[in-house]
C-alpha cells in the first residue's frame, strides 16, 4: 500500500511539473507574441507617421520572410516594399519585380512587363541582385529581347563589384567563396543512389551489398591517427591544406592548419639541401608546407602579418622548387617587400612557378606582360590558363580583353560568360545561394 502511495504521488508530482511546464512555455509564448505585436505597432507608427524607411523595410521583411515568429503575409510585404519603391529604394524596387515576375503570394498576377521596370530602376540604383537578373534576362530573352550586349552591361557591374571586393583583401586577394553545389548532388544526384550500376559502388556486381559507407569524420580522425601518432608528413600536409582551404564538410581552421604545416617543417634535416632531397616525397612535402606558412605570414592568416617571417619560409620553399614560394617571392620582389624592388627578379621566380602550372603566377605573370603588345598574346595565353583553374582576376582581364577586341577577336558571348562566372561564383557581397543552402 506504501509503495502504490509512493507510486502515485510520483505520477501526481510528475503531472503537475508537466502542466506547470506546459503554462510556462504558453506564458512565455504569449509575452513574445505581445512583444512582437508591440514592436510591429512601433515600426508601423515610425514607418507610416514619421517616414522612416528603415522601419518600413523591416516591417517588409519580417512580413515577406515570416521573420521573428510573425505569420507570413505576402499582401503587406508588397505594400510596405511598394511604399518604399515609390521614394527610390532600389531594394524594394527588387523585391516588387520579383513578386511581379512569380506571382509569389498571388498577391499581384505575374506581369513580366512590370518585373522589368522594377527590376530596371533597382539595378540603376545599384541593387546587385537586379543587375544579376536583368543580366540573365537580356542573355536569355526572358521577357525582354534577346541582347549580348545588355547582358554584359549589368554582368560587368556586378563582376567589377566583385573584383574590387576581392582585390581589397590580403596581399593575393580573398579566397573565393567555396564552390556552389546541387542539392541533388547530396542525396546521390538527380535519380539518387543506385540509379546507375556503374557509378554507384554499393550496386555493382560482386560487391559486398552490406559494405559500409565511411563518412567524413572517419577519414579525418583516421588522417589525424597518421600526422599525430605516426607523424605521417604526408597525413600532415594534406590536414594543413584541408584546414587551410576548408570544405563544406570541414570548416576552415588557420590554426588547426599552421600547427600540422608547422608539424611537416620540423622533418627538414640539418645542412645544406641536396637535389636528392629536394625530389624525393619528403622534400616536396616540407616545400609546399614551407609555401603555405609564407602566404599564412604574408596574408595574416591565423598568424599576426609578418613579412620578414614570409619571406624566410617563401625562400625556404624556393630551395625546395615549390610553385607557392616562387609566386609569393615574386610578389615580394615585384612590391619590395623585405627584399630591393626588382621587377625582373620578380618575372624570374613568376616563370619559375608557371612552369609548374601554378595560376597565382600565371595571372601575375600575365599582369606583367598585358600592356606590352610585345608580350600581349603571352598574356592572353596565361590568362587563359589560369581562367580554367577559375581564377577570377584572369576572367576579368578575359572579360574585357573579348568586349574590346584587344589581341584578340571581339566575342560579346565570350565576354559575358567570364563576367557571368565572376558574379556567381564571387558572392562574398550578396551570397544568395549560400544563404538559401544554409536556410535549407
Amino acid at each position: 500500500m506504501t509503495a502504490l502511495r509512493t507510486v502515485a504521488s510520483g505520477i501526481w508530482t510528475s503531472t503537475e511539473e508537466t502542466q506547470a511546464t506546459v503554462s510556462q512555455s504558453t506564458t512565455h509564448s504569449i509575452q513574445n507574441d505581445e512583444r512582437l505585436r508591440l514592436a510591429t505597432t512601433m515600426l508601423e507608427k515610425a514607418g507610416m507617421t514619421y517616414g522612416n524607411d528603415d522601419a518600413l523595410f523591416l516591417l517588409a521583411e519580417i512580413n515577406f520572410y515570416a521573420k521573428y515568429t510573425h505569420p507570413r503575409n505576402y499582401t503587406a510585404a508588397f505594400d510596405y516594399y511598394y511604399e518604399l519603391a515609390a521614394v527610390g529604394n532600389s531594394t524594394a524596387q527588387q523585391m516588387i519585380g520579383f513578386m511581379y515576375a512569380t506571382g509569389i503570394g498571388n498577391v499581384v498576377e505575374r506581369d513580366q512587363a512590370q518585373a522589368l521596370l522594377y527590376h530596371t530602376f533597382a539595378a540603376h540604383g545599384g541593387d546587385t541582385t537586379a543587375e544579376m537578373t536583368l543580366g540573365y534576362r537580356h542573355l536569355l530573352g526572358i521577357g525582354t529581347e534577346q541582347k549580348c550586349e545588355d547582358a554584359i552591361y549589368y554582368y560587368q557591374r556586378v563582376a567589377e563589384k566583385a573584383i574590387y571586393y576581392y582585390l581589397s583583401g590580403p596581399p593575393g586577394g580573398y579566397a573565393p567563396p567555396l564552390p556552389k553545389i546541387r542539392l541533388s548532388d547530396e542525396v546521390g544526384g538527380v535519380y539518387g543512389y543506385g540509379a546507375s550500376v556503374m557509378t554507384d559502388k554499393r550496386y555493382r556486381p560482386n560487391s559486398a551489398s552490406s559494405e559500409r559507407t565511411v563518412s567524413i569524420e572517419e577519414v579525418l580522425q583516421y588522417w589525424r591517427y597518421l600526422a599525430q601518432t605516426k607523424a605521417d608528413f604526408e597525413a600532415q600536409l594534406m590536414l594543413g591544406q584541408i584546414y587551410y582551404q576548408g570544405t563544406r564538410s570541414i570548416p576552415q581552421d588557420f590554426q588547426e592548419a599552421h600547427y600540422f604545416f608547422e608539424q611537416v617543417i620540423g622533418k627538414l634535416p640539418p645542412g645544406k639541401i641536396t637535389d636528392t632531397f629536394m625530389n624525393s616525397k619528403r622534400g616536396r612535402a616540407i616545400g609546399q608546407a614551407a609555401g603555405f606558412l609564407g602566404k599564412m605570414y604574408r596574408r595574416g592568416e591565423g598568424v599576426e602579418a609578418d613579412p620578414e617571417k614570409a619571406y624566410k619560409y617563401f625562400y625556404l620553399g624556393v630551395e625546395l622548387n615549390d610553385s607557392i614560394s616562387q609566386n609569393g617571392l615574386g610578389m615580394m620582389h615585384l612590391e619590395g617587400v623585405v627584399v630591393p624592388k626588382s621587377r625582373e627578379k620578380a618575372i624570374e621566380y613568376f616563370k619559375r612557378a608557371v612552369n609548374q602550372d601554378n595560376p597565382e603566377a600565371q595571372v601575375n605573370l600575365a599582369v606583367e606582360y598585358v600592356n606590352h603588345e610585345s608580350t600581349l598574346a603571352n598574356a592572353i595565353r596565361l590568362f587563359t590558363l589560369a581562367a580554367e583553374a577559375k581564377h577570377p582576376l584572369a576572367q576579368w582581364y578575359l572579360a574585357q580583353l573579348y568586349q574590346a577586341g584587344i589581341g584578340i577577336n571581339p566575342s560579346c558571348q565570350v565576354a559575358v560568360s567570364f563576367y557571368k562566372a565572376i558574379a556567381e561564383r564571387c558572392d562574398w557581397d550578396y551570397p544568395t545561394v549560400e544563404t538559401a543552402y544554409d536556410a535549407f
